[in-house]
């Protein structure tokens, strides 16, 4: 039996308004809740990004960006984007190491969920010596990659989530102003 997640559940202002259920959340777009993705940036302008788990249920063998997840209840989106990096990819990083670059809000409506939450976008740094290692349970591979480098895998069949891509966009272009930019909601 799949373990129970309980998430920060708000509203459609962002409020805080109690908890839901991951599962619950991910069936019902009523059940707003708020998630964290991270986009890691080499010096050279190359993004990593990782090929999720064969094993994961959404998008199973997917090109995503850096790593991505939910806001746990009585957690700060800072914090998790924190400890997401070290168990998708063991990358230690402390809060202040993470630029706010947005938020957004999304609504997802396909045969596997019907669920909208608060993404709130991270962007961190790092040069070139930087090294990662993917989780084997989370994370199949970790590589960066620049859009040639993307548009070529696409072309051989690899399939990148395409609204991260956008997001990675943004942040190439150092335009953020698509993005609502109020980090913490009152």
């Amino acid at each position: 039996m799949a373990k129970c997640e309980i998430l920060t559940r708000v509203d459609r202002n962002d409020k805080v308004i109690g908890t839901v259920d991951r599962e619950a959340a991910h069936k019902n777009k009523e059940l707003i809740h708020r998630e964290i993705g991270v986009v890691i940036v080499r010096e050279d302008g190359k993004v990593l990004f990782q090929k999720r788990s064969m094993d994961k249920k959404v998008l199973p063998g997917w090109w995503s960006t850096g790593c991505a997840g939910h806001v746990k209840m009585g957690y700060e989106t800072r914090e998790t984007a924190v400890e997401e990096l070290q168990e998708e990819l063991k990358i230690v990083v402390n809060e202040g190491g993470l630029e706010f670059w947005g938020k957004e809000y999304t609504e997802q409506v396909d045969e596997r969920r019907e669920e909208a939450h608060y993404k709130y976008w991270y962007v961190m740094r790092v040069g070139m010596d930087f090294k990662v290692q993917a989780d084997g349970d989370e994370v199949e591979k970790a590589e960066f990659f620049d859009i040639d480098d993307i548009n070529k895998l696409r072309n051989t069949g690899e399939n990148f989530y395409e609204p991260y891509l956008n997001v990675v966009g943004t942040v190439l272009s150092g335009d953020n102003s698509e993005f609502i930019q109020e980090e913490y909601a009152a």
